[in-house]
């Protein structure tokens, strides 16, 4: 997927909050993952000693309360919105204007 469709998809999806469908690939083991998340943003990671641009989602899928999930451009293979809303205020519990949107 390139980075075009790809910011032009996530960007979509944020603002009509819809699920997505994300294929990527795990850094550690290589293994192809499919997970249903909420598209949160694409910006600066906020771990200080990873200073990189990444695209940042909510996982669902992994336990009962669900994760904050940050991609690299490079392990994303494929993105789709799926018909299903969310509603960012069930999950999201930080303090947005310390850490702002980007999208």
């Amino acid at each position: 997927m390139n980075f075009r469709d790809m910011i032009f998809k996530l960007a979509e999806a944020i603002q009509e909050k819809k699920l997505m469908l994300v294929c990527f690939r795990l850094k550690s083991t290589g293994e192809v993952v499919k997970r249903e998340v909420a598209p949160l943003d694409y910006s600066l990671s906020q771990k200080p000693k990873y200073k990189e641009f990444k695209v940042h989602f909510w996982d669902f899928g992994t336990n009962d309360h669900g994760h904050p999930l940050s991609l690299t451009v490079e392990q994303i293979i494929e993105m789709e919105i799926l018909a299903e809303s969310f509603k960012p205020e069930e999950f999201i519990t930080w303090n947005v204007k310390k850490a702002p949107w980007m999208i």
